[in-house]
């Protein structure tokens, strides 16, 4: 007879795999409820407003002529954003209203056909939304507050027309600095309205008012800012005739401090809090006339304009 005691320390280990191994199969037992299938291609009415901190807001009713899904999403374009969208629950980010960030939905609700969901609201779950021009399709799993879980999806389309953003006139210089002795080929420019001030510090710059800001980084080879069309560019991708699209290097110095808003980016100062929105579409247009500049940008969020001296370049 073979000696199997070698063997008993496996046996005993797949025996305890086996036995904590029955909650596995749980969903075959209905502990977890299959989701119902909804199919829901007519946009039967769809809204859109503003929020603040430069939101909007997309209150869109998708039906099958029958079941009715009611969603109110939010984005920071004037159009419904293709993203995936998750909803919020208010308190679960800080100093956030209502309705949280972009790329969230809240106040959403479902309505059955059937009176199985009569008006039922949704307490979990996320949207994938993918956008062709003004043709979109959405899908996801939602589940109810009567613990009914429901698969969506849609193909509709969404016309949005673009509003007439307000100009808003930069008046000051708030920062310059040349990044090329330290071997990087741009310069930054701080451009601000009226309403705020800047005071450089030992650990990193202060604002204080109410406003916006204008940082961009241009490219230039020289510290100088020539003239010209500046079109947008990944961070290390930027060459000549670019300017260096707003992004956010995360934890560089792996110290578990993340950075964000690098690059360029569109600045909100309010009473000297501060927050921004990467700028990554829209050309930068420079022209000089002797000692004045004229900087202009417009895109889907931000139409802005300085004119003026600036020292330093």
């Amino acid at each position: 007879m073979k000696n199997i005691s070698k063997y008993i320390p496996l046996l005993l280990l797949v025996t305890l795999f086996c036995g904590c191994d029955e909650d596995a199969i749980d969903p075959l037992t209905g502990k977890y409820p299959i989701p119902v299938e909804y199919t829901l291609n007519n946009l039967q009415s769809q809204d859109v407003s503003t929020l603040s901190n430069e939101r909007y807001l997309f209150t869109l009713e998708l039906t099958d002529d029958k079941n009715v899904l009611h969603l109110e999403m939010v984005g920071d374009l004037y159009y419904l954003p293709g993203q995936t969208y998750t909803l919020y629950v208010k308190g679960t980010e800080p100093d956030a209203d209502e309705y949280g960030g972009t790329g969230t939905f809240a106040h959403s609700y479902f309505t059955a056909a059937d009176g199985s969901s009569n008006q039922t609201a949704i307490v979990s779950g996320s949207l994938n939304v993918k956008k062709q021009e003004d043709n979109y399709t959405l899908s996801g799993a939602l589940t109810l507050e009567n613990e009914l879980v429901i698969r969506v999806q849609s193909a509709f389309t969404a016309v949005y027309e673009k509003p007439e953003l307000p100009l808003i006139t930069l008046t000051k210089v708030l920062g310059v600095t040349n990044n090329v002795p330290n071997g990087t080929n741009t310069i930054t420019l701080q451009l601000g309205t009226d309403g705020i001030t800047a005071t450089p510090g030992a650990f990193g710059t202060t604002y204080q008012g109410t406003g916006n800001y204008l940082a961009v980084d241009f490219y230039s080879e020289d510290g100088t800012l020539s003239p010209g069309t500046y079109t947008p560019a990944d961070n290390g991708n930027a060459a000549s005739g670019n300017y260096v699209s707003g992004y956010d290097p995360g934890d560089i110095f792996g110290m578990g401090i993340p950075f964000t808003n690098w690059g360029t980016c569109w600045w909100t100062v309010t009473d000297g809090v501060t927050s921004a929105i990467h700028v990554n579409q829209g050309d930068i247009v420079v022209e000089k006339s002797e000692s004045v500049y004229t900087i202009t940008l417009q895109n889907d969020r931000i139409n802005t304009a300085f004119s003026g001296e600036i020292t330093g370049l």
